[in-house]
């Protein structure tokens, strides 16, 4: 008997993650404890799918993209350290997996998938938060939903909301009463660069409907702009304050302090590498590991786009930043998830299985009514 593993069922157990994380936070057990089981399964459900296709053949406008996941494959095993720290080649060969999956077996879309789960997840967060103790979930004052993480929680409402609001382009008024509930509960997670990403979407979003930009420049003037944000950073503080003071009282913005620090040192590490190591890298987590050795703690690097570097060099960075654009170029909801993605790299969340999914999934709907690209 085959298994018929859709696109639609696919996406459904992956945007099902979220909310599993709910139910098992409920029990106060640690949510991510379930995620390497989780998308194991999938992993598995889609390696039979696969051996059930009687014929394998990749499309040409195919191949660049299955050679570029097989090269990142390569690059995480390349530089392997240890089972402890196999997170990267995990998150390489799943991606891969996936990549082929796209190539040999979807054909349908993810269309109307989406609101059920979005309605879902906003009805879960209503019950967290009024019927709960709110000192449960949240860490401070930071409300963290039913994930574990504030950071985890803006993420999935942010992403979840991205699916949904192409389909209520034509609603006015729906469309902005469901980005002011969105925006108030990520506001409550007190996650800043998601929120600066929701306030700046609308405004994204119609110019590059109206003045039809390509999906790729778009892309690569926002991993510019991410790439560089530290020094742009101080900037926005000099212009919108508040975004200190909605954490820090003093008005002295202690996370980006460490933050700018533990970036400094990773920096200065990929500097002091080998000619090998500025191209190949110097080893799964090592930026990770880097810093645990300095503080006898596991903060991570919180910068990602240097840690990638760090980690598997210029080759294996450049190469996995250029499937994420080509990602990205099929259409404005996989362009806006792949921003979101990169702004999540400042929380460490490079290798989070459930954004690369959707980001996968949702490039399969290749839009040509906007796009330029094609």
């Amino acid at each position: 008997m085959k298994i018929k593993l859709t696109n639609k069922i696919l996406f459904v157990l992956i945007l099902l993650y979220p909310i599993i994380l709910g139910f098992i936070y409920a029990f106060n057990v640690s949510p991510f404890f379930i995620t390497a089981p989780y998308f194991s399964i999938i992993i598995f459900l889609i390696l039979i799918r696969l051996i059930q296709k009687r014929k394998i053949y990749i499309p040409k406008k195919s191949i660049i993209d299955v050679l570029l996941c097989l090269f990142i494959v390569l690059i995480s095993l390349l530089n392997y350290s240890s089972i402890r720290y196999s997170l990267p080649i995990f998150f390489a060969i799943y991606i891969f997996v996936f990549q082929l999956y796209t190539v040999f077996v979807a054909t349908d879309s993810y269309k109307g998938t989406t609101k059920a789960f979005l309605f879902s997840y906003l009805v879960l967060s209503i019950i967290f938060y009024g019927v709960f103790d709110f000192t449960q979930m949240a860490i401070g004052d930071r409300f963290i939903g039913f994930t574990g993480s504030p950071t985890t929680y803006a993420a999935v409402m942010a992403m979840i909301y991205i699916l949904v609001d192409k389909y209520l382009i034509n609603y006015f008024y729906k469309r902005l009463f469901l980005y002011l509930l969105i925006f108030l509960f990520v506001l409550l997670s007190k996650t800043r660069l998601v929120i600066l990403f929701l306030i700046i979407y609308p405004v994204l979003f119609y110019f590059i409907n109206k003045k039809k930009f390509t999906y790729s420049s778009v892309f690569i003037v926002a991993f510019l702009i991410l790439f560089f944000v530290y020094p742009i950073y101080t900037i926005v503080v000099d212009v919108f304050p508040e975004l200190v003071t909605m954490r820090y009282e003093d008005k002295r913005d202690a996370s980006f302090g460490l933050r700018n620090h533990l970036y400094n040192l990773v920096q200065t590490d990929f500097q002091k590498g080998s000619l090998w190591e500025l191209l190949f890298g110097k080893g799964n987590e090592h930026s990770r590991l880097l810093i645990h050795d300095v503080y006898s703690m596991d903060l991570f690097p919180h910068n990602d786009f240097i840690r990638v570097l760090n980690d598997w060099g210029i080759v294996g960075g450049g190469v996995f930043f250029i499937y994420l654009l080509r990602l990205a170029k099929n259409n404005i909801v996989a362009l806006m998830v792949s921003i979101l993605y990169m702004i999540l790299f400042y929380s460490n969340m490079i290798f989070n299985l459930f954004i690369i999914s959707i980001l996968i999934l949702v490039s399969l709907d290749h839009d040509t009514k906007i796009s330029k690209d094609e």
